[in-house]
């Protein structure tokens, strides 16, 4: 055997034919989900001198043919079809992509130079897509159920017949012709609700639009590709579509704790409106104008303040006491003597200034209000 090894190196060294004839042939077994791009690796940076036309095939049918850098697809996967960049051409990457795998497209492809050199083999195969069983949707809102459809090349896609059932009885029939289908409706109020649209031959999906309480239920799928066949399960074999109903809300309007309080005096004649710390300035200003004799500027807000609270001869309010200052004119007015059994007694309610006392107790609580929105806004 090694003068035979010897003899054949020699006459491959000399005249390089036989040595020609010995290639490599890649094996590939692929596997892809359905509706991802298929990359089909074919190798020949080893072959760049040998000119000629590349060819795609699987199983005898033409699925792709690169002569002189232009690209041919073949009928079944016309629009399909990618090449790499001319680059990587060049430099002898006749890889093709296989965009959009279908089930239909399991088969196996061979790379073949010149019609007589193959230079990779790739098995190729589809499996199905991840797909929610359960399907949970709000009333009125649509519902889309997927359908994923096995057929083979030989199998022509305007004699298939798909039907959808809920909880074991037939809503809707569809018989497709291309990506058109003509859906039956067995129901009248589905007429306008349910439609079957294929978005490729192997894909048909039940639309539900707009979806009701009554479409609660168990979905299948059934397909068959003539007439002569036996009724097939699509894929998911099942979809459970849950419809919730919603709750309307009551629109009640709540309290904005931003608005003015409104606050009555004993004399309903004189109200007294408090302002919220949605508008500190313009409360401030109406503190400051409801005193004629007095004009009080932003930058003296503490000197103002005194002067209003000082006005009231027997009562001495500082900035640091607004609360006790108005709980001293509360605790000051002489009803405490009733419960101290005094001679004070026998004076009568409506004796009092009730008007003085109220309009007193209203402007010190105004400003004791505003004191503190100053101080919050950081003013005083």
């Amino acid at each position: 055997m090694c003068p035979l090894c010897i003899l054949v190196m020699v006459l491959c060294l000399q005249f390089g034919g036989p040595c020609n004839a010995i290639h490599v042939v890649e094996l590939w077994n692929l596997q892809v989900e359905f509706g991802e791009p298929a990359i089909l690796p074919c190798n020949g940076s080893a072959y760049l001198e040998e000119e000629g036309t590349v060819q795609w095939e699987a199983m005898g049918e033409d699925v792709a043919i690169l002569r002189g850098g232009e690209l041919r697809e073949g009928d079944r996967f016309m629009g399909r079809i990618r090449l790499p960049s001319e680059e990587k051409v060049r430099e002898g990457d006749w890889s093709v992509v296989l965009q959009s795998a279908m089930f239909s497209d399991l088969d196996i492809y061979e790379c073949i130079l010149e019609g007589r050199k193959t230079l990779s083999t790739v098995w190729l195969t589809v499996t199905a897509p991840q797909v929610e069983r359960s399907l949970v949707v709000p009333v009125g809102d649509t519902a889309i159920l997927s359908c994923y459809i096995e057929i083979s090349r030989s199998e022509s896609q305007n004699e298939l017949q798909v039907w959808w059932t809920k909880d074991g009885n037939i809503i809707i029939t569809g018989q497709t012709r291309g990506l058109v289908t003509d859906d039956t409706v067995f129901l009248p109020e589905d007429f306008s609700r349910l439609s079957i649209l294929c978005s490729t031959k192997e894909k048909c999906n039940l639309h539900i639009n707009p979806t009701s309480m009554r479409d609660n239920g168990e979905y299948h799928c059934l397909y068959k590709a003539k007439d002569s066949d036996e009724p097939r399960l699509g894929f998911p074999e099942s979809i459970t579509l849950t419809v919730l109903e919603t709750i309307p809300t009551d629109e009640t309007t709540t309290e904005n704790p931003l608005d003015p309080v409104l606050v009555h005096l004993e004399d309903p004649t004189q109200p007294i409106t408090v302002m919220t710390e949605s508008q500190p300035m313009e409360a401030f200003e109406e503190v400051v104008t409801s005193f004629p004799d007095e004009v009080m500027t932003e930058s003296q807000p503490v000197e103002a303040f005194e002067e209003v609270v000082t006005s009231f001869p027997d009562e001495v309010m500082t900035e640091s006491q607004p609360v006790e200052a108005i709980k001293e004119w509360v605790t000051s007015f002489p009803d405490e003597a009733l419960f101290e059994g005094t001679e004070e007694t026998s004076l009568q309610w409506d004796t009092l200034p009730w008007i003085r006392i109220g309009l007193i107790a209203g402007v010190l609580l105004v400003t004791a209000m505003v004191l503190c929105i100053l101080g919050a806004l950081r003013k005083i």
